[in-house]
């Protein structure tokens, strides 16, 4: 991929065309040139649901920096091209939006994060539902004592992309602001038993995630909520040991005994499963 060409040619649409939605269709026509890769990780399902031509995704990323940066100087016009794009391009023009979106952030917050959980509710893969994290995750982190507490009604949002997009900003906080580690896995508890797929794996990641911010906090935290018969929770806490960093192991061996008990109080077949794959890595 050339780079330089499409910065170009993406800076050359955005000024001949004044109008948005010349410029989305414009912008369309550019990327449909592009090199295209394997849809295959896709679900079939969630391939059928919207137009996916499989560009490259670092040409759409490209696309997308260069629109928003110019689009700083118009951030209420350049929201709205985003808007156009994830409403009527197909997954093309919601990875391009996705990183519009990911420049403006800072100039129209509140805007931005309005616009964002109303278009990840009509996410049909988590592709899309994850780039949208690149528009709600800077504002999050540049301001977290303003706005973290916001992510309480993602949360408990009706919607599963919804939820994944506030665990995906939960799993990067800590890392960049180590003294939120606890918080962040307080609030990803309200999705411990929420039953989908998208949503635990998310869930685990945060787990995971939180240990490259205060790694103590994390066993402590596990100790605190081992127990009961949820399965969803249950995968999400074996799930958490089983996919660790395998170097951060150690501090977590001190919670096979608390894993055992927990082992042997639960009925559901796959929920022993999932938590024996946990007892065997930290035996």
């Amino acid at each position: 991929m050339d780079k330089n060409y499409y910065k170009d040619q993406t800076l050359q649409i955005l000024a001949l065309h004044d109008k948005v939605d010349k410029q989305a269709s414009a912008l369309q026509s550019l990327w449909e040139g592009g090199e295209r890769k394997s849809t295959e990780y896709v679900k079939k399902e969630d391939r059928d649901k919207i137009k996916n031509l499989g560009v490259a995704v670092d040409i759409l990323k490209t696309m997308g920096q260069v629109a928003g940066k110019k689009g700083k100087s118009d951030t209420v016009k350049y929201i709205r091209l985003a808007e156009l794009l994830w409403e009527g391009y197909g997954r093309e023009g919601r990875v391009v939006a996705s990183h519009i979106l990911g420049q403006l952030n800072d100039m129209a917050p509140e805007m931005v994060l309005s616009v964002c959980r109303s278009l990840v509710a009509t996410s049909v893969s988590w592709e899309e539902c994850d780039n949208l994290t690149y528009g709600v995750e800077p504002i999050i982190r540049k301001y977290p004592a303003e706005n973290l507490e916001k992510l309480n009604d993602w949360l408990t949002d009706d919607s599963k992309w919804v939820k994944r997009v506030a665990l995906n900003v939960l799993a990067r906080l800590p890392m960049k602001q180590a003294d939120y580690t606890t918080r962040c896995m307080e609030m990803a508890s309200l999705c411990f038993e929420y039953d989908d797929h998208d949503v635990r794996r998310t869930c685990s990641f945060v787990l995971r995630m939180a240990a490259r911010g205060n790694i103590a906090e994390v066993p402590q935290f596990l100790e605190r909520n081992i127990g009961g018969q949820n399965k969803t929770k249950v995968w999400i806490f074996s799930d958490t040991i089983k996919s660790m960093t395998k170097s951060f192991l150690p501090e977590f061996k001190p919670l096979l005994p608390l894993y055992e008990k927990w082992k042997e109080s639960l009925t559901d077949k796959m929920a022993i499963k999932s938590i024996d794959s946990a007892i065997k890595l930290l035996k």
